[in-house]
């Protein structure tokens, strides 16, 4: 490769390289690999958390039902191509498969509360990742924390400064009760959908929020970047080869 060709491309490089948008892990207990941006990010509290289940067994015997939805807003608009959040089994008895919903919603006019007739998205699946991280949640029987992540198959445009619901739901499963975990990051409470608020109702008197991240596709300069990489490492395997003139 010439030599003007080579100094074109660290140019290219070095250009690309201050302009790049940052780029973030999932966390410490992350799932391997450089992801995209996070950019709502509530950290686990390993305190409890609500249940968010459709069909568990209560303390008292019947089945009922609870959902849990917790509020964002973003400080600029963003594209979702990832979501994280953490959880528990309430008597430490993870199935070995399950089937989560995972909803969100913008926010009634009159209250703020979750709007089910303006969902942005849904997504019911159970090809998500669980891992355990090895935490106990100080609750119960101390069971075991867990961390889920989900890859969207259609990126999720959202817009800043407006206020979202985020709905995780396990569906279906009567010998388990999923709890989402308590995260303290923004301590505005959540809400909760069951037989006794009969219908969405905000939280009081609870200073916490749920735990979980919204982790945004990564910029197109990142691609430039890579691309600018592989020109860089055909340029010394050319050099190496004795290809340089």
């Amino acid at each position: 490769m010439k030599k003007q060709q080579r100094n074109l491309v660290f140019l290219i490089a070095a250009i690309v390289m201050a302009s790049l948008s940052p780029i973030a892990f999932a966390g410490p207990n992350g799932m391997d690999g450089l992801m995209g941006e996070i950019v709502v990010d509530h950290q686990p509290e390993q305190t409890g958390g609500p249940s968010s289940d459709t069909l568990f067994q209560s303390m008292f015997g019947p089945q009922i039902f609870q959902r849990a939805a917790d509020d964002f807003q973003l400080d600029a608009d963003a594209t979702i191509g990832t979501i994280v959040w953490w959880g528990f089994y309430d008597q430490d008895n993870p199935p070995v498969e399950e089937t989560m919903r995972i909803s969100i919603y913008g926010s009634r006019a009159d209250d703020s509360l979750p709007d089910e007739s303006n969902a942005i998205a849904q997504f019911t699946t159970s090809g998500f990742e669980r891992v355990m991280t090895g935490r106990q949640v100080a609750v119960g029987v101390a069971p075991f924390e867990y961390r889920y992540e989900y890859e969207l198959t259609d990126p999720l445009a959202l817009q800043s400064d407006i206020i979202y619901w985020l709905e995780i739901t396990q569906l279906g499963d009567g010998d388990t009760a999923f709890r989402r975990s308590f995260s303290l990051t923004d301590i505005n409470g959540y809400a909760l959908n069951n037989p006794v608020t009969d219908g969405w109702q905000l939280t009081t008197g609870i200073v916490s929020d749920t735990a979980f991240q919204l982790i945004a596709i990564p910029e197109p300069a990142s691609a430039l970047f890579g691309l600018t990489f592989s020109i860089l490492l055909l340029s010394r395997r050319d050099r190496r080869c004795g290809g340089a003139k």
